[in-house]
This record gives structure tokens, sequence and C-alpha cells, in this order.
């Protein structure tokens, strides 16, 4: 009999963030090793205004959906950035964080990603 020892997964590298027009942005990252299981979700946070508070964004952002999940990206309108609790104005840059989580538990967060600025067009 053969065991193969698993570990939670390796710590991701940051997620990119880039501004899609004035209308959303995309969070894209890479799949970290998986420490000999599957990898089954991802937990990417973004950063409040208060440069402190990380919250995830669930309604366009859950790693566990099998699509985001594949596509290793996800979308999140700038009107949901910019209510709360992210509250985050025009001119603001946006950052996140991406954990990966497999059977036998979750990564390490990684370090927050670079921050796409929330444009708008001028008048």
């Amino acid at each position: 009999m053969t065991i193969i020892a698993s570990s939670v997964p390796f710590r991701p590298d940051p997620p990119a963030t880039t501004a899609v027009s004035n209308t959303a942005v995309t969070i894209t990252w890479t799949a970290p090793n998986s420490g000999g299981s599957p990898i089954s979700s991802y937990t990417i946070k973004i950063r409040h205004s208060d440069n402190v508070t990380y919250s995830d964004q669930t309604s366009n952002c859950d790693g566990a959906n099998p699509a985001i999940f594949s596509a290793l990206s996800c979308t999140i309108p700038i009107s949901v950035l910019q209510a709360a609790p992210f509250n985050l104005d025009w001119g603001y840059d946006i950052y996140a964080t991406v954990s990966a989580s497999n059977v036998i538990g979750t990564s390490l967060t990684s370090v927050e990603g670079n921050g796409a600025k929330i444009t708008t067009n001028p008048d």
C-alpha cells in the first residue's frame, strides 16, 4: 500500500486587477501548487477604502463557482466596488488577495495584487 501525503495548497501569487473601461474591474490569478490534493475553490478578497480591511464579493467573484474557478478570473462592476463595504471612489486603486482551498485546508493568503484604478470618462 502506498500512502501519499497531501497538504494545503501553496500560497498563490498576487492576483492582477485590470480596469475594464469605466464599468468593471477584472481580477485574475494563477493556480498555485495544489499540495497534492486538487484545489476545490478560491477566496478572493478586495481591499476597502480604509486601506486595511478586506472583504469577499461572492455575487461576482465566488471562487467556488465553476465558471470563475475554471477561468481563474472574475469581473466586478465598478458600481459594486463604490458601494458598501468597499466604498471605493473614482481614482481609487483596486487591490485584491487570493487564497486556495483543497480537502486538507486553505493556503496562506497571497500578497495583495496590483491596483487597477477606477477611472471615469472625462466630461
